[in-house]
C-alpha cells in the first residue's frame, strides 16, 4: 500500500476492513462496542500532540505518552460502572473521529476541529472502514440532549488531563452552547414525546400471552426445549439463540415482570439489572420495599405495590423458586435467559426490543386497525416504561411532587415536562367545548 497516495489511508492502515473481523491483537471494549488502535503511528498517537503540556515545571502524573493510554485512566477514575460505560463510549468515539477525519490525535485538536466535531454528532456521516458492529452513532444523529452531554462529558475529560499534566489547554472551553440549550429549551417547552400512551401499554401488557410460543407444534418445542437443557459449555451462544426464538413460559413471565416492573417503579434498567431479590423485603407496617442504589450511588426506597408484586411472583415460580424473596437472597432479581446467572442491563435492553418488534409484527398481522400504534411500538426502548409511567401518572392528575418523588428527580422542572400534554389535552377540550356552545348558540338564534 502506497501510504503517500491519500491522507485517509493512514487511518484505513489501522483499521480492520469491514469484510474481516479485527486482528486478534485488537484490544476490546465490551460496552460500548468499539475499537481505537493502540499501535498508532506517533502522528496519530499523541506522543507529539500540539496541546501536550510541555512546561518542565508540570509533572505528567499520568505516567504515559499517548492519548488511548491517557483516557483509559481517567475511565479507570470513574467508580460507577454505568457512568465509565456512558464515558467510554463518548471518549473512544471522540478517538474514533479525530483519527479518521481530522487526521490527528485528540491532543492535537483545535477548538475549530471541536465545532466540526460538534456538527458531525449532530449529522454524522459513517465511514465504510467502520464495521457495522462498532455501533459509534446513531445514522440519524443525536438529539439535543444527548448532544450537549456528549459535549460536556469530553469537555470534562479535558479538564482532568490538564489537571493531570498531560494536557495544556481545553478547546471546549471555548465552544458556545448557547444554540444547543436554546434547541433543548425548545424540546422542554413541546413536553416529553417519548412514551406510549395508556392504550398502547395496556395492549402490550396482556400481549405476552400473545406471544408465538404457541403457535409451535409440540414436536418443534420439545425439540427445542431439549436443545436447551442439553447443550452446555461452548455452545452457549447457540442455545440462547434458540430461546430468541421462542416464548417459552418462563421467558413469557420474565419479559411481564421486566415490564411491570419497569413501569410501576419507573427505574432505569440499569437499577433493574443490578437489583438482588434480597433488595426487596417487608417493612414494620407489612408493605413490600426496594431498596434501589441509583445514580450517585445512591440508594432509594421505592414502595412495591400489588401489580409489581404479582409480577414478581410469577416470575419466580415459573422458575420454581419461592413466590417471594428470602431475607438476605443473593440471587438477582432478572436471570438471564438460561437463567444461570444475572442479566445485563444491555440484555435487558435487547430483550425490550424483541418483545416490541414481536409485537409490532403481530399487529401487522392480526390487527391491522392498530397500525397507527406501529410508529411508537417500533421506537419504544426501555426508558420508555420510565417516561410512560410519568406520563400516564401526569394524566390521572398525580401532583407532581408525588411523580418527582417516584422517578426520583433531582428538579421539579425535569418532572414538569410530563404534565405538558395534560395542560395540552385540558386547552384542546376547552377549545372544542367553545366550539360547540358557538355552533348551538348559532342553531338557536
Amino acid at each position: 500500500m502506497d501510504r503517500n497516495h491519500s491522507s485517509s489511508l493512514v487511518v484505513q492502515e489501522h483499521l480492520p476492513s469491514p469484510r474481516r473481523p479485527p486482528a486478534k491483537a485488537a484490544p476490546k471494549v465490551s460496552a460500548p462496542t468499539l475499537w481505537v488502535p493502540k499501535n498508532l503511528p506517533p502522528n496519530l498517537s499523541g506522543a507529539y500532540g500540539a496541546n501536550r503540556e510541555s512546561n518542565p515545571h508540570v509533572k505528567n502524573q499520568l505516567q504515559v505518552d499517548n492519548d488511548v493510554a491517557a483516557v483509559d485512566q481517567w475511565l479507570d477514575a470513574a467508580k460507577n460502572p454505568n457512568t465509565k460505560r456512558s464515558y467510554t463510549k463518548e471518549a473512544y468515539r471522540f478517538m474514533l473521529w479525530s483519527i479518521t477525519f481530522q487526521q490527528k490525535p485528540i491532543s492535537s485538536l483545535s477548538v475549530e476541529d471541536v465545532q466540526n466535531f460538534e456538527a458531525w454528532i449532530a449529522n454524522p456521516e459513517i465511514p465504510a472502514t467502520w464495521p457495522k458492529q462498532w455501533r459509534v452513532i446513531n445514522p440519524r444523529g443525536l438529539k439535543t440532549s444527548s448532544l450537549k452531554q456528549t459535549m460536556r462529558i469530553l469537555h470534562t475529560m479535558f479538564e482532568w488531563l490538564i489537571d493531570a499534566g498531560y494536557l495544556s489547554g481545553n478547546p471546549f472551553r471555548l465552544i458556545s452552547y448557547g444554540n444547543v440549550q436554546r434547541a433543548i429549551d425548545n424540546d422542554s417547552q413541546r413536553g416529553v414525546q417519548r412514551f406510549l400512551d395508556p392504550e398502547i401499554w395496556e395492549w402490550l401488557l396482556s400481549f405476552p400471552d400473545n406471544l408465538p410460543v404457541a403457535a409451535l407444534e409440540r414436536q418443534e418445542q420439545e425439540k427445542a426445549e431439549a436443545e436447551l437443557t442439553t447443550r452446555t459449555g461452548k455452545e452457549k451462544k447457540k442455545r440462547e439463540r434458540v430461546w430468541r426464538d421462542l416464548w417459552p413460559i418462563e421467558r413469557r413471565e420474565r419479559i411481564r415482570f421486566a415490564l411491570v416492573w419497569l413501569y410501576r417503579t419507573a427505574v432505569r434498567r440499569a437499577e433493574l439489572a443490578n437489583g438482588f431479590a434480597g433488595d426487596v423485603s417487608r417493612n414494620s407496617k407489612g408493605d413490600w420495599i426496594w431498596w434501589v442504589v441509583g445514580k450517585g450511588e445512591e440508594q432509594k426506597d421505592i414502595v412495591l405495590d400489588d401489580e409489581a408484586m404479582d409480577a414478581l411472583a410469577r416470575y419466580r415460580r415459573s422458575l420454581a423458586r419461592p413466590a417471594y424473596p428470602m431475607v438476605g437472597e443473593r440471587n438477582p432479581l432478572l436471570f438471564t435467559l438460561d437463567g444461570a446467572g444475572r442479566e445485563s442491563d444491555a440484555g435487558i435492553y435487547r430483550e425490550l426490543k424483541a418483545f416490541f418488534k414481536e409485537a409490532k409484527s403481530h399487529i401487522e398481522r392480526h390487527e391491522p386497525e392498530k397500525e397507527v400504534w406501529l410508529p411508537k411500538i417500533a421506537m419504544a426502548s426501555t426508558h420508555w416504561l420510565r417516561h410512560s409511567r410519568a406520563s400516564h401518572l401526569a394524566l390521572w392528575g398525580a401532583s407532581p411532587k408525588s411523580v418527582q418523588d417516584q422517578l426520583r428527580h433531582s428538579l421539579p422542572a425535569t418532572t414538569a415536562k410530563y404534565y405538558i400534554h395534560q395542560s395540552q389535552s385540558a386547552r384542546a377540550e376547552d377549545i372544542a367545548a367553545a366550539d360547540r356552545n358557538s355552533k348551538l348558540k348559532a342553531q338557536n338564534a
